[in-house]
C-alpha cells in the first residue's frame, strides 16, 4: 500500500516543472496548455494539470509580469479638403420630414442608427441640415379663372313676332322662356343683355 502512495505522489510531482536559473527557488511552474505557457506562481499554490508544454514555451510569472507597453494605435489622418479646426463628419442621414416638407439631414454614428419613415418628400422639397431653421414655403400662384364665353338664350318675343337670343355672361342666371310660340318663319334677332332690358 505504501509503495502505490509513494508512486501517485512521485507521478503527480513529474509534471511540476523545474523553475527557470536565476529564479525564484521557492516557485512552482506548470505548464498552461491551453496557452503554451509555463505559469510560475508561489509554491503553496501548487497544482499542475498532467499537460507537458513544449520546449520552447515562455515562461511567465504570476503577479510580477510587468504590464504591457501602450502601441500607437491607428492614426486617422484628415482629409486634403478639410480645413484646421474641422471635425471628421460621422454617417449622413437624410430623411424625409413631410411635416415641413423637407429633407432633413444629420449626423450619426453609422447606417444602423438611421432609421427613416416611409415617406417621400416632392421633388422639388428642400434639403437641410438638422437644427437649421425652417425654409419659407414657396408660394403657390392661383390660376385666374378663364372666362366663360357667353351662351344665348332664345325666347320667342311675341311683341316683336321674332324669336330673340340674349347672350349672357353669367350662365347661372339660366334660361327660361315664357310658354309662347312665334309663328314659323319668325325673325331671330340677337342681343346683349343691357339691350334686352331696354327693350323690354
Amino acid at each position: 500500500m505504501r509503495f502505490f502512495t509513494f508512486a501517485a505522489v512521485f507521478l503527480g510531482s513529474s509534471n511540476v516543472l523545474a523553475a527557470p536559473a536565476n529564479e525564484k527557488r521557492d516557485a512552482c511552474c506548470c505548464c498552461d496548455i491551453s496557452e503554451s505557457t509555463v505559469v510560475c506562481q508561489e509554491k503553496s499554490n501548487c497544482i499542475c494539470a498532467a499537460v507537458v508544454c513544449p520546449k520552447e514555451a515562455p515562461t511567465v510569472w504570476v503577479n510580477t509580469v510587468e504590464p504591457p507597453k501602450a502601441t500607437e494605435g491607428p492614426v486617422k489622418r484628415r482629409d486634403d479638403g478639410e480645413q484646421d479646426g474641422e471635425q471628421s463628419e460621422d454617417f449622413e442621414c437624410c430623411c424625409c420630414d413631410i411635416s415641413i416638407p423637407a429633407t432633413v439631414c444629420d449626423s450619426r454614428a453609422g447606417p444602423e442608427d438611421c432609421v427613416c419613415l416611409a415617406v417621400v418628400c416632392p421633388e422639388d422639397a428642400p434639403t437641410i441640415r438638422s437644427g437649421d431653421p425652417l425654409p419659407t414655403p414657396t408660394p403657390t400662384p392661383t390660376p385666374e379663372p378663364t372666362p366663360t364665353a357667353p351662351e344665348p338664350c332664345c325666347c320667342c318675343n311675341i311683341g316683336l313676332g321674332s324669336i330673340v337670343c340674349e347672350l349672357r355672361t353669367i350662365i347661372d342666371e339660366g334660361c327660361f322662356c315664357p310658354m309662347v310660340m312665334c309663328p314659323e318663319g319668325a325673325p331671330t334677332i340677337t342681343i346683349e343683355a343691357s339691350q334686352s332690358e331696354e327693350t323690354g
